[in-house]
């Protein structure tokens, strides 16, 4: 970007904290991964309204690379951090790994640079 080019800065004011959770499984076991990823949602979506500062949270799958993220957008570091001791996101970690998955560790959160 030259002097001359700059961010249009009207954009939405950048939100603060993106955590980002990576898990990867063999693909051939991407049918029942999906449908753990799914059923997940009973628990934790509950659980993570009950948060403060969640902005929003993703949870998604790529059956042919075998990957898995949980994308969540929080107001600060601090209520990202709520996540550490959620009892139903343990639970969940638990049940992913009894099924193949290996995640990521330490868990990333990010500080967000820019954002539209």
């Amino acid at each position: 970007m030259t002097n001359s080019q700059s961010i249009d800065q009207t954009v939405e004011t950048p939100i603060v904290c993106v955590r980002v959770s990576v898990g990867s499984f063999d693909p051939a076991h991407a049918d029942s991964i999906a449908e753990l990823l799914s059923e997940s949602g009973l628990t934790l979506i509950p659980a993570l309204k009950r948060l403060t500062g969640l902005r929003h949270y993703h949870a998604g799958i790529d059956r042919e690379a075998g990957a898995m993220v949980n994308v969540s957008v929080w107001d600060n570091l601090q209520a990202a951090q709520q996540m550490n001791t959620l009892v139903e996101m343990a639970s969940a970690a638990k049940a992913f790994i009894s099924a193949g998955v290996q995640f990521e560790r330490p868990i990333k959160n990010y500080e967000t640079v820019w954002s539209i």
